[in-house]
């Protein structure tokens, strides 16, 4: 996975393997090797908010309403079976 990974020009492919290495550990119970290896899978670039978003966020906020993306209806059952497939799991 590693080798495969490091012959892509993609930065998540590169750092597959960490995941992979992850999960059995998390399942193993080794919560600590688990979360190191996870933490390297990591691909951050989507997890930064950018200045427009947060102009965006305080507008809405002044306003006192919910953005549009909160607002969605479907989203309420999604999260509720998210949670319940992860309770199920567990």
């Amino acid at each position: 996975m590693r080798a495969l990974g490091a012959a892509s020009a993609y930065g998540r492919d590169r750092r597959l393997f960490h995941h992979v290495r992850g999960l059995p550990l998390a399942a193993r119970g080794d919560t600590a090797a688990a979360a190191s290896e996870l933490r390297g899978s990591l691909e951050a670039s989507n997890l930064y908010v950018s200045r427009t978003e947060l102009h965006e966020w305080r507008a809405w906020d002044a306003l006192g309403a919910r953005d549009s993306a909160a607002a969605d209806a479907g989203l309420g059952g999604r999260v509720a079976a998210a949670r319940a497939r992860v309770a199920a799991l567990r």
